[in-house]
């Protein structure tokens, strides 16, 4: 940058030589006085401004190519040295011609405005490249902190970074133990994000937790606390003085022993306190430091002790608890393989280096790296991680492959990969998953706002508790009750417990999901599934296989069956429509050849398909778009279609250059699962139902299978019908009102004024590109992501990775245990507040005693929230 604006301004200054250069376009003698040709010698000029003017005259020679006059002499722009005279001598063509100095002029002036031209260009690139400069390279960086173990460091993390010159935003995972940090790589670098984080005690890091050299289920504290614990039980022996006469009396000196256990555990927590206030953070290693120095301040030395040595004990506890919810995790994210085998030289690469169309082999044994298709070789593959089918399949030449299912045959593969590292379905799984436990719920979010309020308020209201006393009583054990009592507030009112329960059950419930193929986006899907009462399903790919069958060809006459396959198969041949996959499976099966070439095709969203096929104008689909596109109607197309709707299959319309050709039929295979798993919603009190744009006949076919009611089945809906038809179920006015318990219609029947129209929460299930805008109006979109288009994997806040559509009432019974876990967890922290603040507030606890409650109770809560890791996944939809 330096260098080009210091060209630009040499190029600039040497515009005011500009006259003296083409002295001779303005009439001057060339090599008189003064002129740019003095002496026949231009080596004064500067090289910038030679430069300019060679720029010039490529830019002449690129905008306007010089003519040559028609004597066919070659006029070279130069000086002949041959000419002398006056200021108004002219120089003249040697050969004769007739060709003077006009033509000079004429070719000064194009010089002069090239000059110009490329003066303003040079200007143009200077300030592009400025204003390229000044704009922020703005990313996120991942970070790892192995020292997040509380919802309560989260504060200190937004401070530490908050303060730092780039960074714009935050977001810190506890369960996950990563910072997400969007900021300016220009003006922070990861390097200084980690070191900042690093100078907070965060155990800060760049390398993903799966590449560290980590213990896992260390479940034995570092020395200093084991030292400190086994020093604390040892002081507590001098509770044994005098209760005896025959016990010796130095039993009273092991108090100070405790003395001993403090030092060891507290100044490690006093120290992250420190770092943390100085931030203008207020976090539980303040309450912990506080109550033990106070503690020592009222000579209770075994208190003191007993509240820095528990709270460590827990501490490490809750760490390793915590991991256990963090490795399930993991455990989906190693699905990812890391690296191929190239088939050209054998050579082992990462993953990331392979782009599609390479060839690689996978050995029985190991995973495939990326997803493909199957040259050569011929094996058992296992795909239970992305179908959920526990029984391998056979895969051979023309099979396609996904990146990280198993080759547990005998055989090598030759793959020719199909997908990048990061388009692969494992990889989307891999990146939902960390996506989802780096996202806040409603519910944690909100109790972690009230902690932010919370934590100073008890503690301001803690230092009253101990100050006023002092000033406003003379009696000394009245003023040492009140600040005992303060110091017992202080550790009891400690959040802890209160902000775990959310993000421990979160993160279990997901990791639970996560093992069974259904990767639930977060804590806010999560909560939405919970709510859910209606569910709305797609017909094609998702109720049904999505494999049609083609079980008819009608061309009308002047036609033959060979010819409209052919149109229909050709037009088809990019499609992604599951009919286009059965049209062209019995072209080939008939012998036709659907090679013809396509122009222009553009795709209607559930209607069909126009292009000009081998130059002939084709609109292939339902009979509203040959109607629109193709100005085809009649009591013909009627009739077929009332006959295909008799029939329940499905018909696929073909004009020709504005007439009718022909149509085809078709029927979708239903899933054996499709009718449990509308069972099973009907169990959970949810409303199932249908919205497909396929014909009611076809419709009611399927939904009769599936055991849907007939007054539940929508059918000939374009995708911004489903849209509207989804809102009309969350208004309740297409299911009616939603099921209520009892007590609530008790009392609704009691007092009818408060009965008021409630919103219902709609969950929508679907594949396809046209089911994107319904999933993304949906309280909770559901997509089916090993067969589903990216459109609506993007727009749904669920994505299956299993073709069992009996995942879905799976899910919400999940959502439904993690919702009622935590609550039991809130109520559970709360009343353990309440049970000790009271017996507390009349002098009946002791400061330890509450320290174990605080500490019990975090580890209590978090140990029911990893219950979930163990959930019963309904037998009928075991995919593990």
């Amino acid at each position: 940058m330096a260098c080009l604006a210091e060209e630009a301004a040499d190029l600039l200054d040497s515009a005011a030589d500009l006259d003296s250069l083409l002295a001779h376009t303005a009439g001057e003698q060339h090599g008189a006085p003064g002129s740019c040709c003095e002496g026949h010698s231009h080596g004064h000029k500067s090289a910038a401004g030679l430069r300019l003017r060679r720029a010039s005259s490529a830019f002449i020679g690129e905008q306007q190519p010089m003519q040559q006059p028609a004597c066919g002499h070659s006029h070279q722009q130069q000086c002949g040295h041959s000419h002398a005279g006056g200021p108004q001598a002219q120089q003249q063509c040697s050969h004769g011609c007739g060709h003077g100095s006009g033509q000079q002029v004429q070719h000064g002036q194009q010089e002069q405005h090239a000059v110009q031209q490329v003066a303003q260009q040079v200007a143009q690139q200077v300030a592009q490249h400025g204003q390229h400069e000044a704009q922020p390279l703005v990313r996120t960086t991942r970070i790892f902190c192995s020292n997040i173990c509380c919802p309560m460091e989260s504060p200190l993390v937004h401070s530490v970074l908050g303060g730092l010159p780039g960074v714009h935003s935050a977001d810190v995972s506890v369960m996950s133990q990563t910072v997400s940090v969007r900021h300016d790589a220009s003006r922070a670098s990861p390097a200084a994000l980690v070191a900042a984080l690093n100078g907070a005690m965060l155990d800060a890091s760049l390398t993903p937790p799966r590449r560290q050299a980590q213990v896992r289920g260390r479940w034995l504290p570092p020395w200093h606390v084991l030292a400190g614990a086994c020093l604390l039980a040892a002081s507590l022996l001098h509770c044994l003085a005098g209760a005896a006469v025959w016990l010796p009396p130095w039993l009273e000196r092991l108090e100070a022993l405790s003395l001993a256990a403090a030092a060891l555990c507290l100044p490690r927590i006093a120290l992250r306190a420190a770092l943390a206030l100085r931030r203008g953070v207020v976090d539980v290693h303040l309450l912990v430091t506080i109550a033990a120095c106070g503690a020592i301040a009222l000579a209770d030395w075994a208190e003191a002790a007993a509240v820095a040595v528990l709270f460590a004990l827990a501490e490490h506890w809750e760490r390793c608890s915590t991991e256990r919810a963090r490795d399930a995790v993991q455990a989906v994210l190693t699905l990812r393989p890391e690296s191929a085998k190239l088939a050209a030289s054998g050579a082992t690469v990462a993953v990331e280096e392979v782009p599609p169309g390479t060839e690689v082999l996978v050995a029985p044994g190991e995973a495939v790296p990326l997803d493909g298709r199957v040259l050569a070789g011929e094996s058992a593959m296992d795909e239970n991680l992305l179908t959920g089918e526990s029984t391998p399949v056979l895969r051979g030449p023309g099979s396609t492959v996904h990146a990280g299912t198993l080759n547990v045959g005998s055989a090598v593969l030759r793959v020719r990969t199909t997908a990048t590292a990061g388009d692969t379905a494992v990889a989307r799984m891999a990146s939902l998953v960390e996506a989802a436990a780096s996202q806040q719920s409603p519910a944690e979010a909100l109790v972690a706002q009230f902690a932010r309020v919370y934590t100073p308020l008890i503690l301001l209201l803690c230092l009253a508790m101990a100050a006023l006393p002092w000033l406003l009583l003379s009696d000394p054990a009245a003023q040492r009750s009140w600040a005992y009592l303060s110091l017992q507030v202080l550790v009891t009112a400690c959040p802890c417990a209160l902000v775990l329960s959310t993000p421990a059950t979160v993160v279990c419930a997901l990791a639970r999901a996560a093992q069974h193929g259904v990767l639930i986006k977060g804590g806010a899907a999560l909560e939405a599934l919970r709510r859910v009462s209606v569910v709305t399903l797609d017909k094609t790919g998702t109720l049904t296989k999505g494999s049609f069958q083609l079980v008819g060809c009608h061309p009308r006459p002047g036609w033959t069956e060979h010819q409209l396959l052919r149109l229909l198969g050709s037009l088809e041949r990019g499609s992604s429509h599951p009919l286009a996959a059965a049209v062209l499976g019995y072209a080939a099966a008939q012998g036709v050849a659907c090679n013809a070439s396509v122009e222009g095709a553009r795709a209607v969203h559930g209607a069909g398909i126009t292009a000009l096929v081998h130059g002939r104008r084709v609109a292939a689909g339902t009979p509203a778009l040959l109607a629109s596109a193709a100005g085809v109607s009649g009591a013909e197309v009627e009739a077929a279609q009332a006959a295909l709707d008799k029939e329940g299959a499905t018909g696929c319309f073909v004009a020709v250059d504005g007439q009718l050709a022909g149509w085809v039929s078709a029927r979708d295979v239903v899933r054996p699962e499709a009718a449990e798993a509308v069972a099973l919603l009907g169990r959970l009190g949810c409303t199932a139902a249908m919205l497909t744009g396929d014909a009611a006949a076809a419709a009611a076919a399927v939904g009769a299978a599936a055991g849907i009611p007939p007054k539940q089945i929508h059918a000939r809906l374009l995708p911004e019908d489903k849209l509207a038809k989804v809102a009309e179920y969350q208004r309740g006015t297409a299911a009616g009102p939603p099921s209520q318990p009892l007590w609530r219609r008790a009392l609704l029947r009691m007092w009818p004024g408060q009965q008021r129209q409630q919103r219902v929460w709609v969950a929508h299930v679907g594949d396809g590109v046209n089911d994107a805008p319904a999933l993304a109006a949906a309280d909770a979109g559901i997509a089916m992501g090993v067969a589903g288009s990216a459109a609506a994997l993007e727009a749904g806040s669920v994505a299956l990775f299993v073709n069992d559509v009996r995942a879905v009432p799976a899910a919400l019974m999940l959502a439904r245990a993690a919702g009622s876990t935590i609550w039991q967890n809130i109520a559970f922290a709360v009343l353990t507040k309440i049970a000790v603040l009271l017996p507390a507030a009349v002098g009946r606890f002791s400061l330890w005693g509450a320290v174990f409650v605080d500490v019990g109770s975090s580890l209590l809560v978090v140990a029911n929230a990893l219950r979930l890791l163990h959930w019963r996944w309904p037998p009928s939809v075991q995919t593990c």
